[in-house]
C-alpha cells in the first residue's frame, strides 16, 4: 500500500494537468522512393515542434532520424525526444501505391512542475527508451498523397521520480498509434497534415491517467531537394 501511494499522487497530478508520463511523437511517414532521395520535414501543433530527415541510400532502403520538443501550458513541463530508424519500402509498378516498414529507437526526457498555487504538489521527471515498429502506406497521384500509418512503441522507463523520490515504473509499456495523413503539392516544397491517436496496448500502471490516450496532430512542410529544377507536372 505504501508503495502505491507515490504513484497514486502522481496519477492525480497528471490527470489534473492533462499529461502522462509518456509523450507521443508524430509518427514519421517518409516518401523517399528511389535511391539517393532525401526528405526533410518540420511539423508543429499548439504544444510541440518536430523535425525529421529521411534518406534512401539504396532502392528499397530508407534511413530516418528526427527530434521534437513539447512544451506544456498551465503546468511548467517539457519533453525532449529524438529517434533514429531503418526500414524498407515498395512502390507499385504504376507508382500510385506504396508501403513502408520501419523500426527504430528513440530516447525521451520529460520534466513537469506545478507552479500554480492550487492543486497537488507535483515535480516529476521521467526518462525512457522507445523501441518502435511502424507500417505506413497509401495512394499517390500528382499533387496529392493520402496514407495511413500504424506505429507500436515499447516504452522502457529508466527514471521516474515524484518530488525527487524514485518510483518503480512498470516496464515495458506498449502503445499503439494509428494515424492518417495527407500531403499536398507536386514540387520540391509540399504541405502535410497528420491526425491520429495514441493509447496503451499494455500498461502496468495502476491508473490510466499515467498512460492516457492522446490525440496526435500536426501540420508541416516537407522539402524534397531532388525535385528542384524538375518538371513535376507529370511526376
Amino acid at each position: 500500500m505504501k508503495a502505491l501511494l507515490p504513484i497514486t499522487i502522481l496519477a492525480a497530478g497528471l490527470l489534473a494537468g492533462g499529461c502522462g508520463v509518456y509523450v507521443p511523437v508524430l509518427p514519421h511517414t517518409p516518401l523517399a522512393q528511389h535511391k539517393g532521395e532525401v526528405e526533410a520535414s518540420a511539423y508543429a501543433n499548439l504544444a510541440a515542434g518536430q523535425v525529421n530527415v529521411a534518406y534512401s541510400p539504396l532502392n528499397h532502403l530508407v534511413v530516418t532520424s528526427g527530434g521534437s520538443l513539447s512544451l506544456g501550458r498551465g503546468y511548467s513541463w517539457y519533453a525532449r525526444q529524438g529517434e533514429v530508424g531503418l526500414g524498407t519500402y515498395a512502390v507499385s509498378d504504376n507508382g500510385q501505391w506504396f508501403i513502408y516498414g520501419l523500426g527504430g529507437y528513440g530516447g525521451t526526457a520529460v520534466s513537469k512542475v506545478n507552479n500554480e498555487a492550487h492543486g497537488p504538489k507535483l515535480d516529476y521527471e521521467s526518462r525512457y527508451h522507445r523501441y518502435f515498429s511502424q507500417v505506413h502506406g497509401g495512394f499517390q497521384v500528382p499533387g496529392v498523397v493520402v496514407g495511413l500509418a500504424v506505429r507500436v512503441t515499447s516504452v522502457d522507463y529508466t527514471r521516474l521520480t515524484l518530488n525527487e523520490a524514485a518510483i518503480v515504473a512498470p516496464s515495458p509499456t506498449l502503445y499503439w498509434e494509428p494515424t492518417g495523413f495527407i500531403r499536398l503539392g507536386n514540387g520540391p516544397v509540399q504541405m502535410q497534415g497528420t491526425l491520429g491517436i495514441s493509447g496503451p496496448l499494455q500498461s502496468g500502471f495502476p491508473s490510466t491517467s499515467l498512460a492516457p490516450r492522446a490525440t496526435i496532430m500536426g501540420v508541416g512542410v516537407v522539402i524534397r531537394p531532388h525535385r528542384f529544377g524538375r518538371n513535376t507536372a507529370t511526376d
